[in-house]
């Protein structure tokens, strides 16, 4: 259910109908909105109502996390400046807001792990031995971060196990482990989405849900998924009852492939992939998909974000309009 909506003009956004390129996340309360422009990032302040341009600076990680390459460095709303570990293998995951500390690591063997303080200091390291193993996903789920590596194989070991490590985000400390026999490298979980004592996993093979307890990684409840099409999606969100997911696909050209021997077709509008399934029963299929959206979403176009909040609610972002963004809050999944 719609709980209400703002719109805002922001000029960076003259030519938001045209261009593809724009990438959006926001914090779980549903307050600021990132929107990264190619040149810096556009913040919005729904409550101020007011945009502000960030010079130099790109969305990364698994959420708001600001990325500035000439310093070297990242930050998160109201943080100081934190070191940019340097290498390929860098990666990132916002913490939430109610956290004391980020996570930055390097996937470059052996994997380390950092937490920093708001005031730029840094509050724990470690190093895990993960032989054999890449990481593969992180996740904030409140209390602790989750790490899942997935497993690889050798020619003369044959097959690593997967693992799921939990560490505590204050500390570091490691709380609970699971090791996963596995035969192929992509049982990692693709995104995670946090609600109360229990976090949601979407995995893409085999295609399933596992609801389980944050506090010592207990599965509760696993959904069996008939479709794999939102391996790749862009955000999901969980009420505690239902996980949804969404992927925002943008308009584009479709050039043919000579190769292939192809001509080219017909441009492809703008379409979103929208899917939920009720995590009380494994039915296997979604009770809601992109056919069940509101109207709204029909008259404005696919929304190019759908952000989870922290209460189980989602905020929908659209550009109905040149140097437009409208933001509609939900209270659950539409």
């Amino acid at each position: 259910m719609q709980q209400r909506s703002a719109q805002i003009t922001v000029p960076d956004l003259s030519d938001a109908t045209t261009r593809t390129e724009y990438t959006m996340a926001g914090d779980d309360r549903g307050l600021l909105t990132y929107i990264g422009v190619g040149r810096g990032v556009v913040r919005v302040d729904w409550r101020a109502e007011q945009a502000e341009w960030i010079e130099g600076a790109s969305i990364t990680g698994h959420g708001p996390l600001l990325l500035r390459d000439a310093a070297g460095t990242v930050e998160w709303d109201g943080s100081a400046a934190v070191p940019r570990r340097a290498g390929p293998g860098f990666a990132a995951a916002w913490l939430r807001p109610q956290a004391a500390v980020p996570l930055v690591l390097s996937t470059e063997p052996p994997v380390t792990f950092e937490g920093w303080h708001a005031d730029g200091t840094m509050a724990w390291q470690v190093t895990l031995d993960l032989p054999g193993k890449s990481a593969a996903f992180v996740a904030h789920l409140g209390e602790v971060v989750l790490i899942q590596a997935h497993g690889e194989h050798e020619p003369v070991h044959g097959w690593h196990d997967g693992v799921t490590i939990a560490l505590d985000a204050g500390t570091g400390k490691p709380r609970w482990r699971h090791d996963t026999p596995s035969s192929r490298d992509d049982l990692a979980a693709r995104r995670a989405a946090v609600h109360g004592d229990e976090a949601a996993l979407l995995y893409g093979m085999p295609p399933h849900i596992d609801v389980i307890g944050i506090g010592d990684g207990t599965l509760r409840r696993r959904i069996r998924l008939d479709r794999t099409t939102m391996n790749i999606a862009d955000t999901i969100g969980f009420d505690g009852d239902l996980v949804w997911a969404y992927r925002f696909d943008a308009a584009h050209d479709n050039p043919g492939s000579h190769m292939l021997g192809t001509s080219a077709g017909p441009p492809s509008p703008a379409r979103c992939d929208y899917q939920v399934w009720d995590t009380r029963h494994d039915r296997g299929h979604p009770v809601r998909t992109h056919d069940d959206l509101p109207g709204l979403w029909i008259t404005e176009g696919p929304a190019r974000a759908l952000i989870p909040l922290a209460d189980g609610g989602a905020q929908a972002l659209f550009l109905p309009e040149p140097g437009a963004l409208e933001a509609v809050w939900y209270e659950g999944a539409p």
